[in-house]
């Protein structure tokens, strides 16, 4: 009698929505099979079937990327059994009543219909996904966590063996089709999905311990590596792509633009990146403040005596404690992951813009450091910024939880560290003030020295003919202790900042607990016992954290807007736009009808069909207070003509030549050409590290060449006899910016890439 009393009692308290079962039962160490399958089972069960119709529709807009093959015949038939089983389990928990709780078969129905939903869901995501279906993995090995635990529930409840034994057969076809599911499908793929890149095809379990990686760490173990190891990167990371996304969105904007321009256009380019870092990091939050329930709980756990029931908590502690430093680990990993890509897609979609722009410059408005700085030191700083900034709301919810718990540990006193808080905020965003006009400063000296130096490593064979190597060593080295005059004053403000954010971290504790002695002695009351004490130091150090991250995160804040709005003003400099009319244009205009009695100027002189080049009363300016660099200028050029411009320095030759070239607005005047391609040969030539053969013909190989007008071109430019010298010919490298050429065979063959254009003009100069 006693023993099915107690049979009544557990089935009853396994019919009990709570989490722990009744000490009666099961030793007292267990859940209640009510909250399994309602929490365990059909929690997860639903989140499955919400998501799956999402998937399902993001996946079938993708084209087939796989061929079937065995793996996917393995797979069908792995998921067609589970729905097997999981049929099998419901008629099993329909047929026994006295075991069943209320949410018996509702959760044996969803899992029967999720083996279904599986059996769709893995036919498209093995056909038209690249990855292992993130959904898939992630579901099945929550459900095989989850299920382990109702299974032991079924074999130690009595009369429970059958149902066991097919629910255990349940979890092992769960695990066979999570061990297909992870597999990489490269073999799988087609062309070219099978030559992506390693990050691309990985799973979630692939991507959680960073396995894609060995075999470039293998690889670099036993040779050096070289460009080809590296194999190519993941498509969402490419720079093309996230130039074309970011350029749409800065010329959609409204006009004026705001001060945060910028900052809104990088959003929307990589709203979907950053979001998606969004769930890590709150399971992050979780798992840290889990630390203080499992700190307290161990610390009572220590202080109980030795029996039976002490003995399963500590089991359970144990598993909590792998449970939870499990899950900070891998939120870890999966937050930084996300967030770092987000960064390097930042950068790709930053520079890939500002090179657009650098393109479309009118010539002279910026010099050619501007665009480098803007490039590398500021894109550096506003990546290292981005850190802080995507942790900022994250970093709020960990102080706020973190006051909470510690105000139920130690009452009024954790307001001591909230008054520290404040205090710190306050003094570092005084300080934070004369951030961003220190960080300019130091930007500028910075610009300045970049521009010497690459203006010196452009003329480096002439300072060494005339002997001015020691002179540009002493030039450089003044502008670089002269940048770090400059930035004294941006780190003295690091300094002072990180002092402060330290004060909440450094004294919090100290002074909270020296208050709540003395508040114990002044009332009586017991002092700090060991259990509160280490608890509230774990929360203490888990709010300080935050909170002196938030004091740092000020100046990277200033320091990474600072930059952006200085690539937002290079962004928004003018543009290029040429201003020459085509003689076809101008013939059309005064030939047209004039009989919709519309009064036209009429064209001062007329520009015949011999003519290439007609300047008319041509004035321009540098800017629009300066004095005319060229006052009312004409000038006719012939076609097939040869003409010479000379003139003293500063005369204005240079002017006038960017001018017909359209690199060069006017205030007034015409500039007529009767064709807008021209070939300009400049006094500086712009030479890459390539072969005199690329220069002369373009560096894209596998284009067509005309030998015998190439030939024609060497001979008019006297690089004949020059390539004759060298060893390899026209295939000699002439290293970066012409080092290894001479002076004479660099302007040669800076004339010899303008002479075999077949542009209808040629400018040199």
């Amino acid at each position: 009698m006693a023993d099915n009393a107690t049979l009544y009692s557990c089935s009853a308290a396994d019919n009990a929505f709570r989490l722990a079962i009744t000490s009666a039962c099961r030793s007292g160490f267990d859940f209640t099979l009510m909250f399994e399958q309602s929490i365990l089972s059909i929690l997860p069960s639903a989140l499955l079937l919400l998501l799956t119709p999402v998937r399902l529709y993001a996946l079938y807009g993708e084209n087939v990327k796989t061929v079937r093959d065995v793996r996917y015949g393995a797979k069908a038939a792995a998921v067609a059994v589970l729905a097997a089983v999981q049929m099998s389990l419901l008629i099993l928990w329909a047929t026994y009543d006295n075991l069943r709780t209320l949410a018996s078969i509702p959760a044996a129905a969803l899992s029967f219909v999720n083996a279904l939903a599986l059996g769709q869901l893995s036919y498209l995501e093995h056909t038209r996904s690249l990855q292992p279906s993130t959904l898939i993995t992630a579901y099945l090995l929550l459900s095989l966590l989850f299920d382990a635990a109702q299974a032991r529930t079924l074999y130690l409840r009595a009369n429970s063996n059958v149902l066991a034994a097919v629910f255990t057969a349940s979890i092992a076809l769960k695990l066979a089709v999570l061990v297909l599911e992870a597999q990489n499908k490269r073999s799988s793929l087609k062309q070219p999905y099978r030559n992506y890149a390693r990050e691309a095809l990985s799973g979630i379990f692939n991507r959680s311990v960073f396995w894609w990686l060995n075999p470039l760490f293998v690889g670099g173990f036993s040779k050096v590596l070289t460009l080809e190891d590296l194999g190519s990167i993941d498509e969402s990371l490419a720079s093309e792509p996230l130039r074309d996304r970011i350029q749409t969105i800065w010329d959609a904007r409204k006009k004026p633009e705001g001060e945060h321009a910028l900052s809104i256009a990088c959003i929307k380019t990589l709203k979907w990146p950053i979001l998606s870092s969004i769930f890590p990091r709150a399971c992050l939050i979780a798992f840290n403040y889990s630390q203080t329930f499992l700190i307290s709980r161990v610390i009572s756990f220590v202080g109980d005596s030795s029996t039976v029931q002490s003995k399963n908590d500590g089991y359970g502690l144990i598993g909590a404690a792998a449970l939870i430093y499990t899950g900070i680990a891998l939120s870890t990993v999966h937050f930084k992951h996300r967030l770092y890509r987000t960064i390097t897609m930042f950068r790709g979609a930053a520079v890939g813009l500002i090179h657009n722009k650098t393109m479309k410059l009118q010539d002279g408005v910026y010099n050619e450091s501007a665009a480098v700085t803007l490039m590398s030191t500021d894109i550096d700083r506003i990546a290292s910024s981005m850190v802080s900034v995507h942790e900022v709301w994250a970093q709020l919810i960990e102080v706020i939880i973190g006051i909470w718990l510690l105000a139920r540990q130690l009452g009024w006193v954790s307001i001591i560290t909230v008054v520290l808080m404040i205090l710190s905020s306050i003094g570092t965003q005084r300080v934070s003030r004369k951030f961003g006009n220190a960080q300019k400063i130091w930007t500028a000296a910075t610009q300045k020295r970049i521009a010497m130096t690459s203006s010196m490593l452009g003329s480096m064979k002439s300072a060494k003919i005339m002997g001015l190597a020691g002179t540009m060593t002493e030039s450089i080295q003044g502008q670089r202790e002269a940048e770090v005059s400059l930035s004294r004053r941006y780190r003295w403000i690091v300094i002072l900042i990180t002092v402060i954010g330290s004060i909440p971290t450094g004294y919090g504790p100290v002074l909270t607990f020296i208050a709540f002695a003395i508040q114990a002695h002044i009332r009586h009351e017991n002092a700090l016992s060991t259990n509160q004490a280490f608890t509230s130091l774990a929360i203490l150090s888990l709010v300080t954290a935050p909170v002196q991250a938030l004091l740092l995160a000020a100046p990277m804040v200033a320091a990474g807007n600072g930059c952006i709005q200085r690539i937002q003003t290079f962004l928004r400099a003018s543009s290029w736009e040429d201003a020459r009319l085509l003689l076809e244009e101008t013939t059309s205009l005064s030939s047209q009808d004039l009989s919709d009695n519309i009064e036209m100027e009429e064209m001062s002189g007329k520009v015949t069909g011999s003519v290439a080049v007609s300047v008319k009363n041509l004035i321009l300016r540098y800017n629009l207070t300066s004095e005319p660099a060229l006052n009312d200028i004409d000038m006719e050029l012939k076609r097939g003509s040869l003409t010479m411009l000379v003139g003293p320095i500063g005369s204005g030759k240079s002017s006038l030549m960017k001018a017909v070239l359209g690199e060069l607005p006017y205030q007034s005047g015409t500039i007529i050409v009767a064709s807008k391609s021209f070939a300009y040969s400049a006094q500086t030539s712009w030479l890459l590290n390539i072969s005199i053969r690329q220069i002369i013909c373009g560096p894209i190989e596998d284009t067509p060449i005309d030998e015998n007008w190439y030939r024609t071109v060497l001979h008019a430019c006297a690089l004949d006899e020059d390539l004759q010298q060298l060893p390899d010919s026209d295939e000699s490298v002439i290293g970066s910016r012409g080092a290894s050429a001479q002076r004479g065979t660099e302007a040669a063959g800076g004339a010899g890439a303008g002479s075999l254009c077949e542009a209808r003009h040629r400018t040199a100069r």
